[in-house]
């Protein structure tokens, strides 16, 4: 007798995405709403200088302590990397909302992630944000 050999049998099983991915979207939707609030309004309205003219940033709090610059840096990656990110997790989530719309886990979250994202981006284009990076800028 011959020996058959037989293929292994594979199992179709649908992938589960992780469940962490949902809540890494929305940590990094927080991160970017986080980084305008720290690093840019606070300090435009805690130093009072929406009622002064745009000028140098020495001698205002926060940029005049030790931690300045670090400060300093997140308003950079506010108005530099934050509206990208904010757009990639808007359209990751989308895509995870769309993909997923059968599965009721993390659909929260993701809707969540999705709309802050969103708004991450949505808020370059308001007055305060135009003001913020004139101060800024100046």
């Amino acid at each position: 007798m011959a020996a058959v050999e037989t293929a292994p049998t594979q199992t179709t099983e649908t992938a589960r995405p992780a469940l962490w991915h949902p809540w890494l979207a929305l940590g990094l939707a927080v991160l970017c709403a986080t980084s305008y609030v720290v690093a840019l309004v606070l300090p435009y309205y805690a130093n009072e200088l929406h009622e002064r003219p745009a000028g140098d940033l020495t001698g205002f709090w926060p940029y005049d302590t030790s931690l300045g610059w670090l400060v300093s840096l997140l308003a950079v990656f506010s108005f530099a990397l934050a509206p990208v990110v904010g757009f990639g997790v808007a359209a990751w989530s989308a895509h995870r909302l769309w993909e997923d719309r059968q599965a009721p886990r993390g659909r929260l979250v993701w809707l969540a992630a999705m709309i802050v994202g969103a708004a991450s981006v949505a808020w370059i284009f308001t007055p305060l944000a135009a003001e913020l990076r004139v101060w800024l800028v100046d």
